[in-house]
């Protein structure tokens, strides 16, 4: 199932990001003792520039929980992070890797090596 692309942030003061809103509806049969473990697995993820990239994953009665929230982005005229996404990645709580960290050590416009990353859920990537 493809996504379609996703708009580019404008240079605006402040960045102004581009909106692109995809529902992926999973339905499980019944669980007894409820889901305990989730992990979001992004293949053939692609888009240059990755602080324009906010993923969520929202539960059938509105919760939500932050995956990805625009690597590098500090608030402000903040960009983010100039670095790619292309691959697949996998966002899981059991992951040691950081988003952040590697959207950092990459050049810009290189890509985020593909791997397993924890859910980077706030501005600072914690």
């Amino acid at each position: 199932m493809s996504g379609g692309a996703i708009p580019d942030a404008t240079n605006a003061t402040p960045p102004v990001v581009g909106v692109l809103e995809r529902t992926f509806t999973v339905t499980a049969a019944q669980i007894p003792n409820g889901i305990t473990d989730v992990r979001l697995r992004l293949s053939g993820f692609t888009h240059t520039w990755c602080g324009d990239i906010t993923a969520l994953l929202i539960a059938p009665n509105g919760t939500s929980a932050n995956i990805v929230v625009r690597p590098g982005f500090t608030g402000g005229t903040s960009q983010g992070d100039s670095s790619d996404f292309n691959g697949a990645y996998i966002f899981e709580d059991a992951a040691t890797a950081s988003l952040w960290t590697a959207a950092t050590t990459a050049a810009a416009a290189v890509a985020i090596p593909a791997g397993s990353y924890f859910p980077s859920g706030s501005l600072n990537g914690a």
